[in-house]
């Protein structure tokens, strides 16, 4: 083999962003007394729904919707500061969360759902990118 002749990498050309592959979209609630409350989203899930600093959410049937802006939504939830703006410490969405989709964390400390579709949709002229999270995809409560 002659070295000479090949294609060298710099180090400037592994600044490349990493692939986003199949089942990266995930999001993780953690719900103990002991270790907190928080939801936390994969960074290509926030990536695929432009890095909002904040999001809505609803519930359609089996399915958790998260978007920046969500038609008719009131409740607005932060993410944390610059130091982990993929995580967002809010007990009460967690605790709505747990109690709609019935989720049992009685022998666990978190959840991660994986199960998750990023659409786009027109409303009155606006396209909303949203998260289609299937609740449903862990096992819940008997």
């Amino acid at each position: 083999m002659d070295f000479k002749k090949l294609d060298h990498i710099k180090k400037e050309d592994m600044a490349v962003a990493p692939t986003v592959r199949r089942g990266s979209y995930t999001m993780s609630i953690v719900n103990t007394p002991r270790n907190g409350r928080r939801t936390k989203f994969s960074k290509a899930l926030l990536e695929a729904l432009g890095n909002p600093k904040s999001f809505q959410f609803a519930i359609d049937g089996d399915y958790l919707i998260i978007a920046e802006t969500i038609p008719d939504a009131t409740e607005r939830v932060d993410f944390s500061a610059e130091s982990a703006p993929n995580i967002a410490y809010n007990t009460p969405f967690v605790l709505i969360t747990t109690d709609k989709f019935d989720l049992d964390f009685s022998e666990r400390t978190s959840i991660c759902f994986r199960d998750i579709v990023v659409e786009r949709q027109d409303y009155e002229g606006d396209e909303i990118v949203y998260a289609k999270i299937n609740m449903r995809a862990i096992s819940a409560k008997k």
